[in-house]
């Protein structure tokens, strides 16, 4: 079993999450890579997770959020 952690993604439910643009750009600023994450970034590492090429990757979580896990915050 794995799983994915996503940062936060511009979706019609987020935009009922008070502060989310403000929880967006902090994402964006602090990360290493900065910017933001969108739902094609979370079906890419979902996909890979159902691939071949992660046949052998168990018992993980995936961080998709441009690093910002990472930074101890």
């Amino acid at each position: 079993m794995n799983a994915i952690s996503a940062g936060p993604v511009r979706t019609l439910a987020a935009r009922s999450i008070a502060g989310f643009p403000t929880m967006e750009a902090i994402v964006e600023e602090r990360s290493p890579l900065h910017r933001h994450i969108d739902s094609d970034d979370v079906g890419e590492a979902a996909a890979y997770l159902l691939s071949d090429a992660a046949r052998n990757v168990t018992g993980t979580t995936l961080y998709v959020d441009s690093g910002y896990h990472a930074m101890g915050m």
